[in-house]
């Protein structure tokens, strides 16, 4: 029988959520693949953007897989579970590694690892052996008619993989090491084992080391922000030709091609040149609070004082654009925007902008740029965007 203590311990919120969960990936207009007549009413599959959601908020924190096995274990005990199709290759530890099963032990975002076939075939367990907080969790969940019990088993278990292969933010690299990636507009929140948090932005990709002596994350591609929490162990930002080293602070690293562009929020950081050339030392460079630098194959660069929440704007999906060059801007809408934003002649490049922008409503950006600076859009057949200038 599954063991509820661990339950006793989570917020009756968090437990909420999981069942929560459980209801919206089962019910009927969500299910995938339950035909009318076995217990759905013509339901064309779970939406994506559900899954997408529930992927994300299990990936959160490792509070919501605790939660979430906890909801899943009282439908064991309830006899539910030896419904499920728990063979499906995206529930198994032998799963892809887009089924997000990399690096257990190190971040929460790691779904699915407790995620398992009960052993034996009939359940003969009785509800009176129901511990109290299993009796707690089965108040929350709907009732469920006998009749369709099959038929929302399957449909949960159904969701639950989908959502697990639609959502490839975490899986393991060549090497071994956990990695984490965002598409093109999409963001991400891992949560480490030392409790230090990364959020990573659009198109991205971290690869996480945490050994007895050190933390590592390797930048691979994109941008990040990390809230480091204090301990022993120093923790490292590698990316590019930079490595940025933090205790106790928070700051944000962006590879934009060969340059690495650190910028600090809170405390103090070490930027290192990495693979300095035999004719000189490496670079060091020390920032604080509201610095930036700058760094890539020809050294670190010296600071600059800086606004963070300007800088870092992109974590509420904003971007604040304080005389951006058009160029500038298009490049940066780019990184946000599958269909790319390109420039019709080069006399707009220096076109300066101002202004703070909501990054998911590309149709006000350019509407905005047309009434400003006399820029409109025109879509290409490719489905690029044009800017070019307003007839007068």
């Amino acid at each position: 029988m599954a063991d509820y203590r661990a339950a006793d311990k989570l917020p009756e919120a968090l437990l909420d959520e999981a069942c929560g969960w459980v209801a919206r990936l089962r019910s009927d207009g969500r299910s995938a693949g339950v035909k009318e007549g076995i217990g759905g009413k013509g339901g064309e599959g779970a939406r994506e953007a559900d899954l997408r959601e529930f992927a994300l908020w299990l990936a959160a924190s490792p509070a919501h897989r605790r939660a979430m096995d906890a909801a899943l274990e009282l439908w064991d005990d309830l006899g539910a579970v030896r419904h499920l199709p728990f063979a499906a290759p995206a529930l198994r530890r032998q799963a892809p590694p887009t089924a997000s099963t990399a690096g257990d032990a190190l971040v929460s975002a790691t779904a699915l690892s407790r995620w398992k076939a009960p052993q034996g075939g009939s359940d003969s367990r009785r509800p009176a052996q129901i511990a109290p907080a299993a009796r707690k969790l089965a108040a929350r969940l709907p009732a469920i008619p006998r009749r369709r019990a099959l038929a929302g088993g399957l449909a949960l278990a159904a969701s639950i993989a989908a959502a697990a292969l639609l959502m490839p933010q975490a899986f393991l690299s060549g090497s071994g090491a956990p990695t984490f990636q965002t598409r093109i507009g999409e963001q991400l929140r891992v949560e480490l084992e030392d409790g230090s948090v990364v959020i990573l932005n659009t198109r991205s990709r971290i690869e996480v080391d945490l050994s007895p002596r050190r933390r590592l994350v390797t930048l691979l591609r994109g941008e990040a922000f990390f809230e480091v929490a204090p301990e022993s162990r120093p923790f490292t930002v590698s990316a590019g030709d930079a490595a940025v080293t933090a205790l106790g602070t928070a700051f944000g690293v962006y590879l934009d091609g060969e340059v690495s562009r650190v910028t600090v929020a809170e405390g103090v950081v070490r930027v290192t040149e990495l693979n300095p050339p035999a004719t000189r030392p490496a670079d060091v460079e020390i920032l604080r609070e509201n610095e930036a630098v700058a760094g890539g194959r020809g050294g670190i660069e010296q600071s600059f004082a800086t606004d963070p929440a300007a800088a870092l704007a992109w974590r509420e999906g904003r971007l604040v654009a304080d005389g951006m060059t058009l160029r500038a801007l298009a490049r940066e809408l780019s990184r946000y925007h599958p269909r790319p934003i390109l420039l019709a002649e080069p006399g707009l490049a220096h076109i300066t902008v101002s202004g703070v922008f909501e990054l998911d409503n590309l149709s006000a950006i350019l509407l905005a740029l047309e009434h400003s600076v006399a820029i409109r859009s025109i879509e290409l057949p490719n489905g690029a965007i044009q800017l070019v200038r307003a007839p007068l």
